[in-house]
């Protein structure tokens, strides 16, 4: 079997020849939606060789999601078409697919363990963890695979900030991945290890796997990123008196959505918030119902991880504290909605929007929603209709007319409390193993690249001009009086033009609250929850003390604290 892969390349290029009445260059010329891939050199690779064609006409598709089955498909030519054996048993969801001779030959190799003892879920899409599991076992098949019994050092995936996101199952093979060359950074400090492979990142994967990149001028170690402290100051603004502090967040910080003990509904004390999540700056976050349930308001994301969706329905998209994955601030002004797509064993996809994630509903209330371990145990009343998925999006469960619904600690349940007619076969005819699917919009934000979101109000500052009255905060959901006409303690963040955040703290009106974050060089400004749940902490010392228990906070750590 030595230097197998390399004859089987000969091999496939000497077929291709013979069979196609053009080169597979010149087919690569064809495709006229490849011209902005960064990936351009990766794909005529992979189509030189044969390894991967167009979908369609003159289409490469190089954005396109693939599957589990193509994965596999490409795998089983890289290693020269093979006939499985007739007594290996073919997962059940794949026996009439189009790519069951390569799926039975990957469970027999040992390629695919599958998404469950009888299941491959061959039309779900291949998420980076599974691409690097799958490559990893190809390798050890493959005696000309120099790289194959690399010793692992688990500094190279450690020093990725989202490491904590690996799948047990695949941190062998992500830093397997990572040393040999073959597998990069999603984006700056991340490896992205649950995104989903498109077909032009497969292309590099094949072409990496073949010709790995230079890995001798990489350290295992994270260089130290450029860090600026944050300025303090207090001062006079537009007549009332004003601390707070400026800083950039894409210089060296990392942002984090932080939750009292980690849930909804719970309180916890600042200096607890503070300590536990190593903040270098925090400030309070959205308004909470201390006098009942301690449920917050607003739309929280962390690591884009939607945490709880609010206002979707209001007439203005309320205003929201965003950073995107290069660290850089803005506020906008949007509703997040999100898309949820099963699909069968059979290809078949049923989809439902606007589905809500880790808000009440109401006894009468067919709104679908989502509830992540965030929300709490258990959903609190009985449900028409649900389905269980695991991290991965495998169907896990299907509930009709259940009580006592267990949320996984791991992955989420979608529910119906109610039956809604149209749509609802998106649970009826789910079956176990299915695959599940959600797309997120940011509708009316100017970047589709969110991280982190913390979402209150109102908008006191808008286009660098003071913005703000009774109609505007009722349309964003703000209609107490305390807040929108009380002159109370006061905090508020803005962002400059140059990406410069603007955390304030001052006493008055929401208008003189405007005033103060213009004069303060905002481009957009928004209020954040007040009185006695203020509390502002910068390096070490609180600004502001916070005078109760917090249901949630806004923190910035230094990168590689």
């Amino acid at each position: 079997m030595k230097k197998l892969i390399s004859s089987v390349l000969a091999l496939a290029l000497v077929f291709t020849m013979l069979i196609m009445p053009a080169s597979a260059a010149s087919k690569f010329d064809t495709f006229t939606d490849i011209g902005s891939s960064p990936y351009k050199d990766a794909i005529r690779y992979c189509v030189e060789h044969n390894y991967m064609g167009g979908t369609g006409g003159t289409k490469f598709s190089p954005g396109l999601k693939v599957n589990r089955a193509t994965m596999i498909q490409i795998i089983w030519s890289i290693m020269g078409r093979p006939e499985p054996s007739e007594d290996v048993v073919q997962f059940e969801d794949s026996v009439n697919h189009w790519a069951k001779k390569p799926i039975k030959w990957a469970r027999e190799s040992k390629i695919v363990a599958g998404t469950s003892k009888t299941t491959f879920s061959p039309n779900s899409p291949v998420i980076r963890a599974q691409a690097a599991v799958m490559l990893r076992a190809l390798a050890k098949q493959d005696d000309s695979n120099s790289h194959k019994d690399i010793t692992l050092d688990y500094a190279w995936v450690n020093q990725f900030d989202d490491a904590g996101n690996i799948p047990g199952y695949a941190k062998d093979a992500i830093c397997w991945a990572v040393q040999y060359g073959l597998l990069w950074e999603s984006e700056p400090f991340m490896i992205g290890s649950r995104d989903a492979v498109t077909r032009e990142e497969l292309a590099r994967l094949i072409m990496n796997y073949f010709e790995p990149m230079d890995t001798e001028t990489i350290s295992p170690t994270r260089p130290k990123p450029t860090f600026v402290e944050p300025v303090k100051f207090s001062k006079t603004v537009a007549g009332l008196g004003v601390s707070g502090v400026e800083f950039k967040p894409d210089k060296g910080f990392t942002p984090k959505v932080v939750l009292a003990n980690d849930k909804f509904f719970s309180t916890e004390s600042a200096s607890s918030m503070v300590s536990r999540s190593k903040a270098y700056v925090a400030v309070n976050g959205a308004f909470f119902d201390n006098a009942g349930d301690n449920s917050a308001n607003g739309s929280f994301v962390n690591n884009g991880k939607i945490l709880r969706i609010f206002g979707s329905t209001l007439k203005n998209p309320p205003p929201t504290f965003v950073i995107d994955s290069q660290g850089r601030a803005s506020i906008q002004f949007m509703h997040i909605k999100q898309t949820v797509t099963r699909t069968g064993s059979d290809g078949k996809a049923v989809k439902l929007e606007n589905i809500g994630c880790n808000t009440n509903l109401g006894a009468n209330d067919g709104t679908r929603m989502i509830y992540t371990k965030e929300y709490g145990s258990k959903v609190p009343f009985k449900i028409a209709l649900g389905l269980e998925v695991d991290a991965d999006g495998t169907v896990k469960r299907v509930y009709k007319n259940a009580g006592g619904v267990v949320i996984p600690s791991s992955g989420y349940v979608i529910v119906s409390r109610n039956p809604r007619g149209w749509g609802d076969d998106f649970y009826t005819a789910a079956k176990v193993g299915d695959k599940v699917d959600v797309a997120v919009k940011y509708e009316g934000s100017t970047t589709q690249d969110v991280k982190t979101v913390l979402g209150c109000g109102p908008t006191v500052v808008k286009n660098g001009k003071a913005y703000g009255n009774a109609t505007t905060y009722a349309n964003e959901g703000f209609s107490e009086l305390k807040v929108t006409q009380g002159s109370v303690a006061r905090m508020a963040i803005g962002v400059k033009k140059d990406g410069t955040v603007v955390i304030a703290s001052t006493s008055g009106t929401l208008a003189q609250l405007s005033q103060v974050m213009v004069g303060l060089g905002c481009e957009n400004a928004m209020n954040l929850d007040g009185g006695a749940s203020k509390a502002l902490y910068v390096k070490n010392a609180w600004s502001v003390s916070a005078g109760r228990a917090l249901s949630n906070m806004l923190v910035f750590t230094k990168k590689g604290a």
